[in-house]
Protein backbone atom coordinates (compact mmCIF):
# COMPACT_ATOMS: atom_id res chain seq x y z
CA UNK A 1 0.00 0.00 0.00
CA UNK A 2 1.26 3.47 -0.83
CA UNK A 3 2.14 5.74 2.07
CA UNK A 4 -0.57 8.14 3.04
CA UNK A 5 -0.15 11.87 3.34
CA UNK A 6 -2.54 13.92 5.43
CA UNK A 7 -3.57 17.46 4.72
CA UNK A 8 -4.57 19.72 7.55
CA UNK A 9 -8.05 18.95 8.79
CA UNK A 10 -11.09 20.86 7.64
CA UNK A 11 -11.00 23.23 10.61
CA UNK A 12 -7.49 24.37 9.65
CA UNK A 13 -8.76 25.00 6.12
CA UNK A 14 -11.87 26.89 7.24
CA UNK A 15 -13.99 23.81 6.54
CA UNK A 16 -15.03 22.93 10.09
CA UNK A 17 -18.50 21.64 9.30
CA UNK A 18 -20.27 20.40 6.18
CA UNK A 19 -22.20 23.66 6.02
CA UNK A 20 -19.07 25.82 6.16
CA UNK A 21 -17.03 26.98 3.21
CA UNK A 22 -13.48 27.98 2.43
CA UNK A 23 -13.11 31.49 3.91
CA UNK A 24 -14.10 34.08 1.36
CA UNK A 25 -15.72 31.52 -0.95
CA UNK A 26 -19.38 30.57 -1.20
CA UNK A 27 -20.61 27.22 0.05
CA UNK A 28 -21.32 25.07 -3.03
CA UNK A 29 -24.91 25.47 -4.14
CA UNK A 30 -27.22 22.47 -3.76
CA UNK A 31 -28.19 20.62 -6.90
CA UNK A 32 -31.58 21.87 -8.06
CA UNK A 33 -34.38 19.79 -9.57
CA UNK A 34 -33.69 21.41 -12.94
CA UNK A 35 -30.13 20.12 -13.12
CA UNK A 36 -30.54 16.89 -11.09
CA UNK A 37 -30.69 14.61 -14.16
CA UNK A 38 -27.53 16.10 -15.64
CA UNK A 39 -25.83 15.96 -12.24
CA UNK A 40 -26.75 12.28 -11.85
CA UNK A 41 -25.20 11.45 -15.24
CA UNK A 42 -22.07 13.43 -14.41
CA UNK A 43 -21.84 12.23 -10.83
CA UNK A 44 -21.14 8.55 -10.82
CA UNK A 45 -18.73 7.71 -7.99
CA UNK A 46 -15.17 7.03 -9.09
CA UNK A 47 -12.89 4.53 -7.38
CA UNK A 48 -9.41 5.13 -5.96
CA UNK A 49 -7.98 3.01 -8.79
CA UNK A 50 -9.71 5.23 -11.38
CA UNK A 51 -8.48 8.34 -9.56
CA UNK A 52 -4.89 7.04 -9.69
CA UNK A 53 -5.11 6.26 -13.42
CA UNK A 54 -6.62 9.67 -14.15
CA UNK A 55 -3.93 11.46 -12.09
CA UNK A 56 -1.18 9.58 -13.92
CA UNK A 57 -2.72 10.50 -17.28
CA UNK A 58 -3.16 14.15 -16.24
CA UNK A 59 0.49 14.30 -15.13
CA UNK A 60 1.65 12.99 -18.51
CA UNK A 61 -0.44 15.59 -20.32
CA UNK A 62 0.94 18.39 -18.12
CA UNK A 63 4.52 17.24 -18.73
CA UNK A 64 3.95 17.01 -22.49
CA UNK A 65 1.82 20.10 -23.13
CA UNK A 66 2.63 22.59 -20.37
CA UNK A 67 0.24 24.38 -18.03
CA UNK A 68 -2.00 26.37 -20.37
CA UNK A 69 -2.78 23.57 -22.82
CA UNK A 70 -3.04 20.88 -20.15
CA UNK A 71 -5.39 22.99 -18.01
CA UNK A 72 -7.65 23.60 -21.03
CA UNK A 73 -7.83 19.83 -21.58
CA UNK A 74 -8.56 19.19 -17.90
CA UNK A 75 -11.49 21.66 -18.01
CA UNK A 76 -13.16 20.20 -21.12
CA UNK A 77 -16.46 18.79 -19.77
CA UNK A 78 -16.67 16.26 -22.62
CA UNK A 79 -12.98 15.34 -22.39
CA UNK A 80 -11.36 12.45 -20.54
CA UNK A 81 -10.46 14.38 -17.37
CA UNK A 82 -13.94 14.92 -15.93
CA UNK A 83 -15.51 11.59 -14.98
CA UNK A 84 -18.33 11.39 -12.48
CA UNK A 85 -17.06 12.84 -9.21
CA UNK A 86 -13.42 12.59 -10.36
CA UNK A 87 -11.66 15.77 -11.51
CA UNK A 88 -8.11 17.08 -11.78
CA UNK A 89 -6.60 19.61 -9.41
CA UNK A 90 -3.09 21.08 -9.41
CA UNK A 91 -1.23 22.55 -6.43
CA UNK A 92 2.14 24.26 -6.40
CA UNK A 93 4.88 23.33 -3.92
CA UNK A 94 3.62 26.02 -1.51
CA UNK A 95 0.14 24.46 -1.31
CA UNK A 96 -1.54 27.09 -3.49
CA UNK A 97 -4.27 25.66 -5.71
CA UNK A 98 -3.54 26.71 -9.29
CA UNK A 99 -6.16 24.53 -11.02
CA UNK A 100 -9.27 22.82 -9.71
CA UNK A 101 -11.74 21.58 -12.29
CA UNK A 102 -14.33 20.55 -9.67
CA UNK A 103 -14.21 23.84 -7.74
CA UNK A 104 -12.68 26.59 -9.90
CA UNK A 105 -13.62 29.19 -7.26
CA UNK A 106 -10.77 27.95 -5.01
CA UNK A 107 -8.02 28.57 -7.60
CA UNK A 108 -5.48 30.94 -6.07
CA UNK A 109 -6.24 29.97 -2.50
CA UNK A 110 -3.61 28.51 -0.24
CA UNK A 111 -6.04 26.24 1.56
CA UNK A 112 -3.74 23.23 1.69
CA UNK A 113 -1.55 23.20 4.78
CA UNK A 114 0.66 20.21 4.13
CA UNK A 115 2.23 18.26 6.97
CA UNK A 116 5.76 16.86 7.09
CA UNK A 117 5.08 13.62 5.19
CA UNK A 118 4.26 15.75 2.15
CA UNK A 119 7.97 16.12 1.47
CA UNK A 120 8.53 12.36 1.43
CA UNK A 121 5.64 11.74 -0.98
CA UNK A 122 6.80 14.50 -3.31
CA UNK A 123 10.44 13.33 -3.08
CA UNK A 124 9.22 9.93 -4.29
CA UNK A 125 7.16 11.72 -6.93
CA UNK A 126 3.76 10.21 -6.11
CA UNK A 127 1.52 9.02 -3.30
CA UNK A 128 -1.87 9.01 -1.59
CA UNK A 129 -3.42 11.66 0.66
CA UNK A 130 -6.61 11.50 2.78
CA UNK A 131 -8.62 14.56 3.78
CA UNK A 132 -12.14 16.00 3.74
CA UNK A 133 -13.37 18.10 0.81
CA UNK A 134 -16.61 19.01 -0.92
CA UNK A 135 -17.98 16.37 -3.26
CA UNK A 136 -19.04 18.04 -6.54
CA UNK A 137 -22.00 15.66 -6.80
CA UNK A 138 -23.50 15.86 -3.31
CA UNK A 139 -22.16 19.38 -2.60
CA UNK A 140 -21.37 18.10 0.91
CA UNK A 141 -18.11 17.69 2.78
CA UNK A 142 -16.94 14.06 2.53
CA UNK A 143 -13.87 11.92 3.09
CA UNK A 144 -11.62 12.02 0.03
CA UNK A 145 -8.55 10.05 -0.98
CA UNK A 146 -6.42 11.61 -3.73
CA UNK A 147 -3.49 10.30 -5.70
CA UNK A 148 -0.79 12.92 -6.24
CA UNK A 149 1.90 13.00 -8.92
CA UNK A 150 4.74 15.51 -9.01
CA UNK A 151 5.42 17.17 -12.37
CA UNK A 152 8.35 19.55 -11.94
CA UNK A 153 7.36 22.04 -9.26
CA UNK A 154 3.65 21.16 -9.49
CA UNK A 155 1.56 18.43 -7.91
CA UNK A 156 -1.30 16.96 -9.97
CA UNK A 157 -4.04 15.14 -8.11
CA UNK A 158 -7.31 13.32 -8.61
CA UNK A 159 -9.36 11.95 -5.74
CA UNK A 160 -12.27 9.64 -5.03
CA UNK A 161 -14.86 10.27 -2.32
CA UNK A 162 -16.41 8.10 0.36
CA UNK A 163 -15.21 5.17 2.43
CA UNK A 164 -11.96 4.39 0.70
CA UNK A 165 -8.92 2.18 0.57
CA UNK A 166 -6.13 1.91 -1.97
Amino acid sequence: MAALLFLAGPAAMGLATPASAVPGLPTPAPITTHDAAAATRRCLAGSPEEAKRLAERAAKVLAALGRARAFRRYRDPSGPFVRGDLYVFVVNRHGVIIENVGFPEVVGSGGFTLQSRFGRVIARGRGWVRYRWYNPCSRRMEQKMSYLVRVGDLIVGVGAYGSLSA
